[in-house]
């Protein structure tokens, strides 16, 4: 006798979908969520103050000499909060956006010394964005499994779907890249430096805003499902 493989096993199939997971955490209620967002932003805090410091100190000291001893002087205070680090435990100095401001800090540095072009250095963020923004669109198309969920860790949302941070963490790099080429090319160096110093955080920031209309999808949680939904 031959089996019906459409037989009244079928209407059922969607309730066994739909049907909660008895081992999920239950879904975060708006004082979980601030208790959350506290947390992480206690955490990263040190870290961000970091990273401003770092573009404080660069500011400062191109002011006072010029772009190639800022980004070696800058490059020098970053090796030396990692050296700090290893002694201090209990708060994490590099973490997140600070670690990516030495590296940036480095990369400048490499270009003073080996271009002597302070056009190089400000050019830097135009290179950066469009390398980082390369590299965050590829793990977005591939998931965000990477970049993506690295990256949520340090943003205050907990409903936040990995790929979709990556994508427009990508579009947000290169646009940041494109206008930080427009103002070397039409200002003047000490406008620059303002700008990349005070304006681009801005201009960041409110991107980012307009993206968090996005990236965000109520209702999801990264503690139930690890692995993002893919485009």
């Amino acid at each position: 006798m031959a089996i019906d493989r459409h037989s009244s096993l079928t209407p059922e199939a969607p309730e066994t979908q739909n049907a909660p997971d008895p081992g999920a955490p239950p879904p975060l209620s708006d004082r979980d969520l601030y208790i959350l967002q506290k947390k992480k932003f206690k955490k990263n805090g040190p870290s961000l103050a970091i990273d401003i410091g770092l573009g404080l100190i660069f500011f400062f000291v191109a002011k006072w000499t010029d772009l190639t001893i800022a980004a070696i002087f800058g490059a020098f205070a970053g090796l030396a909060l990692i050296i700090l680090q290893r002694f201090i435990k209990s708060v994490d100095l590099i973490g997140g956006l600070a670690l990516f401001g030495i590296f940036i800090l480095l990369l400048s540095a490499g270009y003073a010394i080996i271009f002597q072009d302070e056009g190089m250095i400000q050019l830097r963020t135009t290179i950066i964005g469009v390398l980082a923004g390369t590299l965050y669109l590829m793990d977005g198309v591939f998931g965000g499994t990477y970049l993506g969920q690295r990256t949520a860790r340090y943003v205050f949302m907990p409903d936040i779907v990995p790929w979709r941070l990556s994508i427009a963490f990508g579009i947000l790099s290169m646009t940041m890249a494109v206008l930080n080429w427009g103002v070397v090319q039409l200002v003047s160096k000490d406008i620059w430096l303002y700008y990349t110093t005070f304006g681009d955080i801005i201009v960041a920031a409110l991107l980012f805003y307009g993206a968090s209309l996005w990236i965000r999808v109520p209702g999801y949680d990264a503690r139930q499902s690890p692995l993002p939904h893919t485009p």
